[in-house]
C-alpha cells in the first residue's frame, strides 16, 4: 500500500524571513550566518532578525535584516538588508 504524503508544514513568518534573508546572503564569502534574535511585530506584519557572520579571516560581525509581509502573511512585500530597503513585485 502506498502511503499518502505528509502535509507540508506551514512555516512561521520568522522562519520564512530567516530563510529568505539567508538565501540573499548566501552569495557572500562568509563561513556561515547564524540567527541571534528575531522580533515579530503584528501590525504591519514585520519580522526583524539579527545575524552573526563568522568568517575565518575576520572577527565575528553582526547585521540586521527584516521582512514586511502582506496583511494575510502569505507574501513578503518588502525586505531590508544591510540598511537597504527593497520591494518585491509579484
Amino acid at each position: 500500500m502506498i502511503s499518502q504524503p505528509a502535509p507540508a508544514l506551514a512555516q512561521t513568518p520568522v522562519a520564512r524571513c530567516e530563510f529568505f534573508l539567508l538565501m540573499l546572503k548566501s552569495h557572500e564569502r562568509a563561513s556561515g550566518y547564524k540567527a541571534l534574535s528575531a522580533i515579530e511585530q503584528a501590525d504591519p506584519p514585520k519580522v526583524t532578525i539579527e545575524f552573526e557572520m563568522r568568517n575565518k579571516a575576520h572577527a565575528p560581525s553582526r547585521s540586521t535584516g527584516s521582512c514586511e509581509f502582506d496583511r494575510d502573511r502569505r507574501h513578503i512585500t518588502f525586505f531590508t538588508l544591510e540598511g537597504l530597503r527593497s520591494q518585491i513585485v509579484q
